[in-house]
């Protein structure tokens, strides 16, 4: 039951496959018929020859199949494809236990391919990926039947129209997609197919073609599957104990899948954040990693940003460093030095460098010892631990980085342990497209009798498409087209009975191309006036947190408890685990996360969300407009609130209602949610006073509730109203002081705050003004 407005305090109060066939045999379990004999039901010639056809290969005890599949993945302005190519095997033995073998071809785009060889014997499942890498998992026949069989065989129950046409029965008006393509919750567009029968009237190939919309994505899906029934011979894999047995083997396809896909994209956004420590040396390094990517071939554009911090015996030192490819040129700047141009770089290095960012959080396969998956329900999180060769290797690599010899540890050791060895790969469910990926280690050499950790930690976030890439490059918009229907958003003129005057705008602070297109009216109102009013600077904010220490100080205390405590000490332990693997999968985790109050966590939750939606951006929100405009036309921006006032009442909740707005993150559907901001978007757009008031009301409708909800409604009521209180009655009342200063200063101000805050029903300054004496009137626009 959702009770707090979390989308509105995103959007309007604050600036700040699993592999094709598997993990579907739930969906094709036979369900008792109840049908009586009796009355079995009198099949059409196209249906009754389908279903000889297919009890033939269901019965069949050696079957070969070529599979071939095109899957198109549609989202944020991209294309991604995977094309398959699969022969498969299958016998059985002398008990009737299946024994299978495959080799598949997987390319995405035009140059990147994976090679699987599969062989399914006694019980389990083995895996060769690119000739190099040997896994193995126990799976029964059913499950592993349902990673290929599917694929020939159509269910005839989906489909409304079943006709002939000599050799071939055509399958048409489906009112599903069939469970072994489409995946649940997604929206079915259209599907059809076909089977083939040879004159014998046994199955010779079926195709399938498929379009859904998943999530944001909309997949279009063809499978072709050509069927030979002939005997087959299936050999053991040699040396089966070689293999390293994983707990979810289909893991390491969802992970190359995602790679593969990865590697297309045109718009990519990476941040890492790197962390050594070595307690014998008695050093720390830090190092923060940012990488923009537009566009491919001579289009190429990128910037990569360096931040890093380290301390040793000698000291502390810090260097920033920026490489910075935009039209052809190269340019790089140390520090706050003057940016150098190097000629030689040109796109195609700059391309292939900055690729090499792409798959730094996730570990060779060579070091995989194994791998659990969760659903987390928009997200797929992979839990990897690796073997001791990665610890070793690891610890080698940083002594020679850091130290200048692999074996300057090992050399003082009288004994070394590996004690943590882990990592985490985490995929959107919608797109197949990777999210965030991280690893661990930690290793323990006994010098002299004393334990000495050594460690590593890398946190990586990705997003692709990056709808925001190109303004991270250029820092400018990419041309955005005039839309259909322009947005007419609840825009006021504020009137004093002595002629005070000012503009009172609600804003949203998300956006599509419609944001750079608002009315003529508003746009005019801000360049008659003295000044621009938001309701945080962010830019100048941003830059006082670069220069001022202090306030980067009054910020880390705001982040962070100041007892000493940790997020763990301020959460149930069930909730501080799950929304830890919630944190890793969004990309959110990182060296100082679990010392961070609950509230930036469900922060970064919420934005994950948000970002799914792969429609609305925080450079194209209202704000990020009337910044340009002002700056543009030498305007004076101030603040209404401050960049650290937000901070610090956001982080100063109590732990109860962090605890429940984190619970609340957890268990929201991502589809939904950004849904409703898109909803609340077009509202906005529409500029519907009555209906935004409506959606914006606090008030809670208990009349429908039952008792369970209404007993939880109320234990939650006290931190309903500690939250309203701040988010909204607090700062309304702290806004319309600011606002009445404005109208009495004499001077003209353009004043944006979010919508929320302009007709919150307790009070919103539309009527808090007006009660106050002033005349606040609804503008219209010119048609």
């Amino acid at each position: 039951m959702t009770l707090f407005k979390r989308f509105t305090a995103i959007a309007l109060c604050l600036c700040l496959m699993l592999a094709l066939f598997s993990g579907c045999a739930q969906n094709n379990q036979p369900t008792e018929d109840t049908t009586p004999t009796q009355t079995a039901p009198v099949l059409s010639p196209a249906l009754s020859a389908y279903t000889q056809a297919r009890a033939a290969v269901d019965n069949a005890t050696d079957l070969q199949l070529q599979i071939s599949i095109s899957k198109t993945t549609a989202v944020g302005g991209e294309v991604f494809t995977e094309e398959t190519s699969q022969t498969l095997r299958q016998t059985r033995d002398d008990a009737g236990n299946i024994l299978s073998t495959s080799q598949e071809t997987v390319n995405y785009g035009a140059d990147h391919s994976v090679n699987y060889d599969e062989v399914y014997w006694d019980g389990t499942l083995f895996l060769t990926i690119n000739d190099d890498y040997h896994f193995s998992s126990p799976m029964t026949p059913e499950e592993y039947a349902m990673r290929s069989i599917p694929a020939v065989l159509l269910d005839e129950t989906l489909y409304g129209e079943i006709t002939q046409e000599g050799n071939t029965i055509l399958f048409g008006n489906a009112s599903a997609g069939e469970s072994w393509a489409m995946p649940e919750g997604a929206e079915l567009l259209d599907a059809t197919g076909t089977a083939q029968l040879t004159d014998a009237g046994e199955l010779q190939k079926t195709v399938y073609s498929l379009i859904y919309n998943y999530g944001s994505a909309e997949i279009t899906l063809r499978v072709e599957a050509g069927v030979t029934l002939e005997a087959v011979t299936v050999e053991q894999p040699e040396d089966p104990d070689s293999y390293t047995a994983l707990t979810h083997v289909d893991a390491v396809r969802m992970s190359a899948s995602a790679m593969g896909c990865l590697f297309e994209s045109k718009t990519v956004s990476l941040y890492s954040l790197e962390s050594v420590m070595s307690q014998a040396a008695g050093f720390i390094h830090n190092q923060s990693n940012s990488v923009n990517t537009w566009g491919t071939g001579d289009d190429f554009q990128a910037k990569i940003e360096y931040s890093a911090f380290m301390m040793d015996s000698t000291g502390e030192q810090e260097y920033e460093m920026e490489e910075l490819f935009r039209d052809g040129v190269y340019t790089a700047k140390e520090d706050d030095g003057e940016p150098e141009t190097v000629s030689q770089v040109n796109a195609t290095m700059m391309e292939e460098y900055c690729a090499d960012f792409r798959a730094g959080g996730l570990m060779p396969y060579e070091y995989w010892q194994d791998v659990t998956v969760t659903d987390l329900g928009s997200l797929y999180l992979l839990e990897l631990t690796y073997s001791d060769a990665f610890g070793e290797e690891t610890q080698g690599s940083i002594c020679t980085d850091y130290f200048g010899s692999a074996d300057l540890l090992m050399s003082l050791a009288s004994d070394y342990r590996n004690e943590t060895l882990s990592g985490y790969f985490s995929i959107d469910k919608f797109t197949g497209l990777p999210v965030a990926a991280g690893y661990m280690y930690e290793g323990v050499h006994t010098i002299e009798g004393g334990e000495y950790i050594l460690s590593y930690q890398l946190d990586q976030s990705t997003e692709a498409p990056a709808l925001g890439a190109y303004y991270e490059i250029t820092e400018e918009m990419l041309p955005e087209e005039e839309p259909e229907t322009k947005p007419t958003p609840l825009f006021y003129h504020v009137t004093g009975p002595e002629g005070q005057e000012m503009w009172l705008f609600g804003t949203i602070h998300v956006g599509d191309e419609r944001t750079a297109y608002l009315p003529q009216e508003i746009q005019d109102a801000l360049l008659s006036s003295d000044a621009l009013a938001l309701e945080y600077y962010s830019k100048a904010f941003d830059e006082q947190c670069e220069e001022d220490e202090e306030l980067q100080d009054a910020i880390s205390d705001a982040y962070y408890f100041g007892d000493g405590s940790t997020t763990a000490d301020h959460l149930d332990e069930e909730l501080y685990e799950d929304a830890l693997r919630y944190l890793k999968a969004v990309g959110g985790y990182n060296m100082n996360a679990p010392y961070m109050k609950p509230y930036l966590w469900s922060q970064q939750i919420d934005n994950f969300y948000l970002r799914q939606g792969y429609q609305l951006t925080n450079d194209q929100g209202v704000e990020s407009r009337l910044e340009a405009i002002a700056e543009a036309n030498d305007i004076e921006i101030r603040d209404v609130e401050s960049g650290l006032f937000q901070i610090q009442m956001l982080t100063g909740w109590s732990d109860e209602l962090q605890s429940l707005l984190l619970e609340e993150a957890l268990d929201t559907d991502a589809i939904a949610d950004w849904q409703d901001t898109m909803e609340l978007f077009e509202l906005w757009c529409a500029g519907d006073e009555e209906a935004m008031r409506e959606m914006l009301s606090d008030e809670v409708d208990t009349s429908e509730f039952t008792e369970e909800e209404l007993a939880e409604y109320e234990e939650q009521k006290p931190y309903i109203e500690e939250y309203n209180k701040s988010m909204s009655y607090d700062r309304n009342d702290g806004m319309l002081e600011v606002a009445i200063s404005y109208l009495e200063s004499g001077e003209t101000v353009f004043y944006a705050v979010g919508l929320a805050h302009l007709l919150n029903d307790r009070n919103g300054l539309v009527d808090t003004l007006r009660e106050a004496g002033y005349t606040v009137e609804l503008v219209e626009f010119a048609q």
